[in-house]
């Protein structure tokens, strides 16, 4: 039944969330929206290592995440469009990257959630911060400089 709902509904979650991020909802509920496209990333690394032949694969869910990205506008990157373009382009590839990779800390080998507690707490803060800043690029409260920390 949930593989049937992320397949119908997962894409639209996705773009629901991320344009909420983007300046449609509250930033008191960044974390919240956070957790679920949290959700929706993690059921996806955990039915691929359990190989359960979803049509739901991780590359399907890294491409409703990274074309939701793609519609989110970055305030002040950039000094031409094309330039604007290509650094926002480049930059929201990069942070898909790190959203999977972090979401990835808490899947073990074997399928199912990590018991390494400690790695999947950090992996999933890590995350949220990500997201939260990447929020505040968004509205030019930040600078995207400041999304160099994550790639360390």
């Amino acid at each position: 039944m949930i593989d049937g709902c992320v397949l119908q509904y997962g894409d639209e979650i996705i773009q629901t969330c991320v344009r909420g991020l983007g300046g449609d909802i509250p930033q008191m509920l960044w974390p919240s929206i956070s957790d679920c496209i949290y959700a929706v990333i993690q059921y996806s690394l955990v039915a691929a290592q359990q190989q359960q032949g979803l049509a739901t694969t991780v590359e399907t869910v890294h491409q409703w995440v990274y074309t939701a990205m793609l519609q989110w506008e970055i305030n002040g990157v950039g000094t031409t469009a094309e330039a604007r373009n290509d650094t926002t382009a480049n930059m929201k590839k990069k942070v898909v990257d790190m959203l999977f990779r972090f979401a990835a800390a808490n899947v073990n080998k074997g399928g199912g959630a990590s018991n390494n507690a400690a790695a999947g707490t950090k992996g999933k803060n890590m995350f949220k911060m990500l997201l939260t800043d990447f929020g505040k690029i968004a509205k030019g409260e930040m600078a995207i400089d400041s999304l160099l920390i994550y790639s360390l």
